[in-house]
């Protein structure tokens, strides 16, 4: 999830004049977008939401049909589709806001793109395609681009989610006007999730502050911990969720 580097970022968005304009929504006049979801109320919704994080099978290609309401592509249990109250989509092969526009159709429940939002290019075709909510990543933005960002998010409706790995990312978050503050509690060394890790950033985060944990559970005991840190919601993957004793519900999906 972290493998972009400051200068890949500059290359792409230089090349991505053209295509912003095409993609630009006049925010006065947006005629026939997708109806927006309330990605941070369904955070907010009390307990520990669960973002159910769907993601592509491997080897399928694009077989979803204009306007179906397939989700056979993709690694989707099916109380995901029945409980969900939001969700992201996950794919860095091209085909993300192909996929986004078709599970827009298919599910009724707010959307999270996680690819990286690096330009407003990709705010505004991440709305034309259905999202609710765009991921930023603070180790790819400096504090002028995280408020421009942000405040195009805003301006379309839609949330802004900031991810952080570090403390020093997590204090320029708490400085911004992020929706959701989302702390990556995998280990630097081991690659694992970490609860102390976890734990440890959560309790630097104000009262008041909406926070989700990335790359956090393996177990389903873990859910507890993280609830109690503190946390409003886990990312989690919509094909590896553990349901034996649990009565939590999906809260949104990712993409």
């Amino acid at each position: 999830m972290w493998t972009e580097s400051r200068s890949d970022r500059l290359r792409l968005q230089d090349g991505v004049n053209a295509h912003w304009r095409l993609t630009r929504i006049d925010a006065t006049a947006p005629v026939g977008l997708p109806v927006l979801r309330d990605f941070a109320a369904a955070v907010r919704d009390g307990g520990l939401s669960i973002i159910a994080l769907i993601e592509r099978r491997a080897g399928s290609t694009r077989n979803l049909q204009r306007g179906a309401a397939s989700t056979g592509a993709f690694e989707l249990s099916a109380d995901a589709l029945v409980d969900a109250s939001a969700a992201a989509y996950s794919d860095e092969s091209g085909r993300s806001l192909e996929d986004l526009t078709s599970l827009r159709r298919a599910l009724a429940i707010p959307l999270l793109r996680t690819e990286p939002v690096i330009g407003e290019f990709q705010v505004h075709e991440s709305r034309w395609a259905g999202a609710d909510a765009v991921r930023l990543r603070a180790d790819l933005l400096d504090p002028e681009e995280l408020r421009d960002l942000i405040g195009e998010c805003h301006s379309l409706g839609m949330a802004a989610v900031l991810s952080v790995r570090e403390e020093a990312e997590l204090a320029r978050a708490l400085e911004s006007n992020a929706d959701v503050v989302a702390i990556d509690a995998r280990d630097p060394l081991t690659g694992g999730p970490s609860l102390f890790r976890a734990r440890r950033m959560r309790a630097a985060v104000p009262a008041g502050r909406l926070t989700m944990a990335e790359n956090a559970v393996q177990h389903r005991d873990e859910l507890d911990a993280l609830e109690k840190a503190g946390f409003d919601a886990v990312l989690i993957g919509a094909g590896r969720r553990d349901t034996s004793g649990d009565s939590r519900a999906w809260t949104a999906l990712a993409v």
